[in-house]
């Protein structure tokens, strides 16, 4: 017998069990992916068959309404819409809900059950015109049992079978899932779907692992600083991927609740190694635990970077009010009780910075640094000005064309009067821009030539820089904290990367030694997502102090940079003055 006259044959048995001539009837289609929706025929299907169905029993068809969702339960978006309007009683009753099965309704007995009772109530008869069913024989509601079981039954067995699945091919060192960022799904020679690193991200999360394993800056930081390498994703984005054990190369074991083994060996190229990762878990751990202050306050801007030298606690700080005026300290808030009047470790940390002076190597190299960059701004400025002084030239051709059609009697005199005043306006402006725009430009020039010097007086432009910034240089110079002692403010306490500007090289050896993490050393210069100028001046460095790693080299790098926007700020401040 063929499957249409099966159908047929079911709808004679429905005809004889339901009275619904002239009713209403809404005809529910589901299908469980937008896929199946695209590329299936389910759909189109469950349409044929209900219409078949309405047009024999002279039902009038109310809402049609297509469902991409699973049944496992009824929170669904287009169900919802289609109940509302139920509950609501914007819809005739009363009315019957049609489908092709059961199990295009639910794959939840639970849920159906709790369903029908619901629609019943509101004068609504659900129907499934395959699996007809009259409910008003108690004996049918054996075989409705029946016919919601199986479907929840197939369900959990595919679950079941899916969870197994997962659990044998993490276990094997296979990636499931979707790829985290900075790789891509690939099938090796062997057919087996794995995952590689893809660029320029793969590069990216990695340099921030390196960053986060130094232990020097904390999380957001760090996305700060990818940022500006190219990195357009979130931050939290970038949290989650910091936590994620793939790019060490291991793989999360799913599948199996009962499972002891929580990672496995994986078969894809990892972007970090394992000492990496783990050093990076610790520093975000123990940030978490320990945080620094970093509330700005114009009085106390080494807030947060001190460490107590009896309890090793990093120092807070405060003000204490007197008779006339507030005291301000940087205090411990431990029971050791150690405070240190602001004003005597202002002024020992002036004299310090005053007594920084970079040898002639790397101050050559400073100043290099700044004129590449700050001539970028400059540019900027010309090419304006070879914008403006085109249009000036525009304007004066369109007065010697005009004047050419005067002679020719094209146009008369008052128009060409008209348009050659209108262009002399015009020419005027322009010349008036030009003209502020070289005073801008000289003016600049002045400003950047006083200002470039700052690396020989840094004290200077700390005094001049905002207390966010202030901040900001701080943790530069001593990225670990600096322990308070009467004579912490040496060149020895700041970061041994930054010790190789103020030291002559003849005095550089002990720098050998203080290499935290020489694992770090592997970074590839080429890679850098860093203009060709800094790569040059990366590997000079190199070349020239062979007894330091690349990772120190691009620090001193990075640390011009910074000073280089620290004094850009003030020269833009000035100049808008």
């Amino acid at each position: 017998m063929t499957t249409k006259n099966l159908i047929f044959s079911a709808i004679l048995v429905t005809l004889s069990c339901y009275e619904s001539v002239g009713m209403f009837a809404d005809l529910y289609i589901r299908v469980s992916t937008e896929e199946q929706r695209q590329y299936g025929y389910s759909q189109r299907y469950q349409m044929e068959v209900l219409r078949f169905y309405c047009n024999t029993n002279l039902l009038e068809i109310g809402r049609v309404v297509y469902e991409e969702c699973s049944a496992r339960n009824f929170n669904r978006p287009e169900w919802n819409k289609l109940f509302f309007l139920y509950k609501s009683k914007k819809l005739l009753t009363p009315r019957i809900l049609l489908f092709t099965k059961w199990d295009r309704f639910s794959r939840n007995t639970g849920d159906a059950y709790f369903m029908i009772n619901q629609l019943s109530s509101l004068g609504i008869k659900a129907m499934a015109v395959e699996q007809p069913l009259d409910l008003s024989i108690p004996e049918t509601k054996m075989m409705m049992a029946f016919y919601l079981a199986v479907p929840e039954v197939e369900n959990e067995r595919r679950g079941i079978n899916i969870r197994q699945g997962l659990y044998r091919g993490s276990r094997e060192g296979r990636y499931m899932g979707k790829p985290p960022i900075g790789y891509k799904s690939k099938v090796n020679a062997a057919g087996i779907k794995t995952i590689e690193p893809v660029q320029p991200y793969a590069h990216l999360i990695k340099i921030a692992f390196e960053e986060l394993a130094e232990g020097v800056h904390n999380t957001s930081e760090v996305y700060r600083y990818i940022v500006t390498l190219g990195f357009d994703k979130s931050e939290s984005c970038l949290r989650d991927a910091l936590r994620n054990p793939t790019y060490c190369g291991k793989v999360h074991v799913v599948g199996m609740a009962e499972c002891q083994l929580s990672y496995a060996q994986g078969l894809h190229q990892p972007i970090i190694t394992v000492a990496i990762f783990d050093k990076a878990q610790q520093n975000m751990d123990r940030r978490r635990v320990y945080p620094r202050r970093t509330i700005a306050n114009s009085n106390l801007p080494m807030r947060g970077q001190l460490i107590c030298p009896s309890c090793k606690r990093i120092l807070t700080g405060s003000g204490s009010k007197g008779r006339h005026k507030v005291y301000y300290y940087y205090h411990c808030l431990s029971s050791c009780g150690k405070r240190f009047n602001v004003d005597l470790v202002h002024k020992d940390f002036l004299r310090f910075l005053q007594s920084l002076t970079p040898n002639r190597y790397f101050a050559d190299r400073y100043i290099a640094t700044f004129n590449f960059f700050t001539s970028k701004s400059l540019n900027e400025d010309l090419v304006q000005q070879t914008i403006l002084q085109n249009r000036i030239t525009e304007q004066e051709a369109k007065i010697t064309k005009a004047q050419s059609l005067l002679l020719s009697e094209t146009i008369d005199p008052v128009e060409y009067k008209s348009l050659k005043q209108d262009c002399r306006q015009k020419i005027e402006v322009l010349e008036e821009l030009i003209a502020n725009s070289i005073s801008d430009i000289n003016r600049k020039n002045n400003l950047i030539i006083e200002k470039r010097d700052f690396i020989h007086h840094i004290d200077q432009l700390y005094q001049l820089l905002p207390t966010k910034e202030k901040k900001e240089f701080i943790a530069l110079l001593f990225p670990y904290g600096l322990t308070l002692t009467p004579s912490c403010f040496i060149v020895e306490s700041i970061s041994p990367s930054l010790q190789v500007i103020y030291r002559e090289k003849s005095h550089l050896g002990h720098l050998t030694s203080l290499h935290d993490h020489p694992a770090n050393d592997s970074v590839q210069i080429d890679q850098l997502y860093e203009p060709p100028f800094i790569k040059q001046l990366i590997a000079e460095i190199m070349t020239n102090y062979t007894f330091i790693t690349s990772k120190q080299a691009i620090d001193i790098a990075r640390y011009f940079r910074k000073i280089i926007n620290f004094s850009t700020l003030q020269v833009m401040e000035h100049s808008l003055e």
